[in-house]
């Protein structure tokens, strides 16, 4: 088999090429940091209505209850 000897612009271009890589996995991995960022907001938002929800209910059942035990 025959062994090829690597020219210095061929060395240049395979670096080039080789960066040019590692910027593109660098602006992907930023662009699903962001994703990943705002979906977190909008999972903690929608958490705290249902927590809000869940409050009023209990308290609302906690209001029967005691109408319920004052009553009899």
């Amino acid at each position: 088999m025959e062994r090829t000897a690597w020219t210095d612009e061929r060395m240049e271009t395979l670096v080039a090429r080789m960066d040019a890589g590692f910027e593109r996995m660098d602006a992907g991995f930023d662009r699903m940091d962001r994703d990943i960022r705002e979906l977190r907001g909008i999972v903690f938002r929608f958490g705290g209505g249902i927590l809000v929800g869940l409050l009023g209910v209990i308290i609302g059942l906690l209001g029967v209850i005691a109408a319920v035990l004052t009553a009899g």
